[in-house]
């Protein structure tokens, strides 16, 4: 029987049980499930009373993968775009003037970043906007050391 390990690490997870080793690791068809076949029935009454640990595997069809695939393509396009706007990577001051430009007001200081970019976001699409990328930050010039007078 197939059983599967919650507890997903680099390489698989290894356990022994008597003097079998089990090598739970991700199969070349379900990379996100790290599965063993465990035949022994006590060993598998052991593993599968670790309820945070481990379970029965269910195979998924083709559909389900397929679904799951789709899913997975879909969040990483919305991350996409959310970091296309760089509004991820700016400054608090970048929000604030961002913020100011749409709103004609500042944030509430108290607000989170996470708070700020959602609202610069909706007013962009509430507006159609195209997201614009936030500028870069301007370097400050280094400033000059005074001459050594004797």
């Amino acid at each position: 029987m197939l059983i599967r390990s919650k507890i997903l690490r680099e390489g698989g997870t290894k356990v022994v049980l008597d003097d079998t080793e089990y090598h739970f690791k991700p199969e070349a068809d379900e990379p996100e499930a790290h599965i063993c076949d465990v035949k022994n029935a006590a060993h598998r009454a052991r593993l599968l009373s670790i309820k945070d640990g481990f379970c029965i595997h269910t195979q998924k069809t083709a559909e389900q993968k397929a679904e799951a695939k789709a899913a997975e393509k879909e969040a990483q396009d919305a991350e996409d775009a959310a970091d296309a706007d760089g509004l991820e990577v700016a400054t608090r001051a970048q929000l604030d003037a961002e913020f100011k430009d749409l709103f004609d007001r500042k944030p509430n200081s108290r607000a989170t970043n996470e708070a700020v970019i959602a609202k610069i976001r909706e007013k962009r699409a509430e507006n159609g906007a195209a997201p614009e990328p936030v500028p870069e930050p301007v370097p400050a010039a280094p400033k000059a050391k005074p001459a050594k007078g004797k």
